[in-house]
């Protein structure tokens, strides 16, 4: 009976409740600003500055602006096809974004879907650290 509680209790620390994933995206957010910015109405990102990201770098940054607006009851899905991502990126081809939305999604930070591509729930730490990776005013 006592091993059998302190199992309980070591199994414990393993757990996560609402209030940290809540803190984890919180912390999205505050990560995001002067980064991103959110049109209210439609719920669809833009960078403030995209010339002083690399394409997977913007790719990330517009998932995480679509998964913000998701959270905030803007849109329904957290996700964006990679049509609409080229747009909203100013135009930048289909074929160009393939390979870094590739690599975000073999690094697990991003998920492939039927309704396009979006941020991966289960890996917020590490998206946190990724975002922390990007100083406010771009990446140098």
């Amino acid at each position: 009976m006592e091993q059998e509680n302190t199992i309980k209790e070591k199994a414990k620390e393993l757990f996560v409740n609402e209030s940290q994933m809540e803190n984890q995206i919180e912390k999205i957010i505050d990560l995001s600003k002067g980064k991103i910015q959110i049109y209210e109405k439609t719920g669809e990102p833009f960078l403030l500055e995209p010339e002083k990201y690399s394409n997977r770098e913007k790719i990330f940054l517009i998932i995480i602006g679509f998964f913000i607006s998701h959270e905030s009851g803007i849109i329904d899905f957290p996700s964006v096809e990679i049509n609409s991502m080229g747009r909203i990126l100013g135009g930048i081809p289909n074929t160009t974004l393939s390979a870094p939305l590739k690599n975000l999604v073999d690094m697990k930070i991003i998920l492939r879907t039927n309704q396009g591509y979006q941020l991966n729930k289960h890996n917020y730490l590490r998206v946190i650290q990724m975002l922390e990776g990007l100083k406010k005013d771009g990446r140098k």
